[in-house]
């Protein structure tokens, strides 16, 4: 199932990518949805302070030629990310490995996974945080196998490059201004369809 999908994903690509190398050059991945929130230290239903986002991978990324319709592809993907932890007495999980939410069909596919990282100090962790992206990708294919890591920072700080704000009862909330290029770094490649008839 998962080499039918893939060689449907390949056909439907209207031009081949022009690079022709396994690590071709890579458009930055987009956050287009970013909220932050940090409910007030009166009694709430809201137990929690949380960062919640939408990260997509444009990129289509050409794997081998898997017959004469065309190439086997890691196709651009999109995730839901979410960052929680108890208000008030909980700690940022800075560092900790969460995986995000694939949306669509792009599960087989692979995905991200986000940790915080912790900001300046100079505000609400909600309103001044960095955050690192993982993607893993890995499909076999005719029996070769093929992996793509990637990794990405990112920071944020209202005032700078956010909206956000306390209110006087103690919430804190921010927004993105405008979608935020991430750009990325490959960490490990295995597998190029050099190596496999071509690109």
């Amino acid at each position: 199932m998962l080499f039918t999908t893939l060689i449907f994903a390949a056909t439907a690509i209207a031009s081949p990518i022009a690079q022709r190398q396994a690590t071709p050059q890579l458009a930055p991945w987009t956050i287009t949805d970013l909220f932050s929130y940090k409910p007030s230290g009166l009694p709430s239903t809201y137990k929690t302070r949380r960062i919640a986002l939408r990260l997509t991978d444009p990129n289509v990324i050409q794997l081998m030629r898997a017959s004469r319709f065309g190439y086997a592809v890691f196709p651009a993907i999109t995730s839901d990310c979410d960052i929680e932890w108890e208000f008030p007495d909980g700690q940022p999980p800075y560092g900790e490995e969460i995986v995000c939410t694939p949306t669509g069909d792009a599960t087989q596919y692979g995905n991200f996974s986000v940790a915080l990282v912790e900001g300046t100090g100079e505000l609400e962790t909600v309103l001044d945080f960095g955050l690192k992206f993982t993607e893993t990708r890995e499909v076999s294919v005719l029996g070769n196998y093929f992996k793509r890591v990637f990794e990405g920072t990112v920071s944020f700080k209202a005032g700078e490059n956010y909206e956000g704000s306390c209110g006087s009862a103690g919430v804190c909330a921010g927004q993105l201004r405008q979608d935020v290029a991430v750009p990325q770094t490959l960490i490990e490649s295995v597998g190029s369809c050099e190596e496999y008839g071509g690109c």
